[in-house]
Formats: structure tokens, sequence, C-alpha cells
């Protein structure tokens, strides 16, 4: 599965989000493609702890699904997120 890119992606553009002046990521992100779509939601707490999903679904060209589910967890630390998937 070639998702790996597309989630680096999701993930760079809740990083841009969080680099606004109010630092909060809390939310749903959605990546669609051709062939595929990501959704990545994220929950920030007061302490700045983070935890969500990761889900992906891929279509192949021949017609076979491929998905993929991971938990998120990580940390925003004034203007630096950083997730572990």
């Amino acid at each position: 599965m070639g998702s790996l890119s597309n989630v680096v992606a999701v993930v760079s553009a809740a990083f841009m989000l969080s680099a606004c002046s109010d630092p909060i990521v809390s939310g749903t992100y959605v990546a669609a493609r051709s062939g595929g779509v990501e959704l990545l939601e994220l929950t920030q707490s007061r302490s700045g702890e983070i935890v969500g999903s990761l889900r992906s679904i891929e279509l192949s060209g021949v017609g076979e699904i491929s998905t993929l589910m991971a938990n998120v967890t990580g940390v925003i630390d004034e203007e630096r997120l950083t997730l572990v998937i």
C-alpha cells in the first residue's frame, strides 16, 4: 500500500494548521486522491496531549481494496506538533 506519503501529507496539513496563532489541532483532516482517501481525527487536551486515529482506504488498479487503521498519539509544544502513528 503506497499510502505512507499520503499519511505524511495529512500530518503535514495538520502541522501547518497548528502553526497558526492559536495552536489547536483538534479536528478532522481528510486527504483525497485518485484511488484512495485518508482520514485523520485528532483531539487535543488542554495540556497539549493529542490522541486520535488514522484511517486509510486505497483502491488498487485491479479493484482490490486495502485499509489501514492506526492509533495516533502526540503532543503540541508551542509551535511544534509531534505525532506518533
